[in-house]
């Protein structure tokens, strides 16, 4: 009862315009990363991440078909990942070597990895806390 009454002036598709646009962000940054990864000569961790996005993809199909489960496993997707790359980036990167020189230098690899650590972890919190973002995935939405 009172969940009509307070979206009674608030109508709903707020809510799935926030989902819309959060899914959206995602899709767009998750291409680029396998891609920045494979330019960079990273191919397991390029593969890797591919891997992870095409989960999300799978995901993010269900919440928008109302599966409420999927969203806090998204959640958690998005948390791994950011913890799996500030691992890659402080602990593994620094002992990668190569005899030659790949084909996008590697000298930017820690800044837009940390940006992209930064973005998913608090993707992943935004996916477990935001009321919108649960919301829209109990009504359901689509990107179009």
């Amino acid at each position: 009862m009172l969940d009509k009454q307070r979206d009674k002036y608030r109508p709903l598709t707020e809510k799935r315009t926030f989902a819309r646009n959060f899914v959206l962000a995602h899709l767009a940054g998750g291409v680029l990363m396998p891609t920045l990864l494979l330019f960079h000569e990273l191919f397991a961790a390029s593969f890797g991440v591919l891997l992870w996005y095409l989960l999300s993809i799978g995901l993010v199909v269900g919440m928008m078909r109302r599966m409420e489960w999927c969203r806090p496993v998204l959640a958690l997707m998005f948390l791994l990942l950011g913890v799996v790359a500030a691992v890659f980036i402080t602990n593994i990167l620094p002992t990668l070597k190569l005899d030659h020189e790949p084909m996008l230098s590697r000298a930017g690899l820690p800044l837009w990895g940390a940006g992209v650590t930064v973005a998913y972890l608090v993707a992943g919190v935004m996916a477990f806390a935001s009321n919108r973002l649960k919301r829209a995935t109990t009504l359901g939405f689509s990107l179009w």
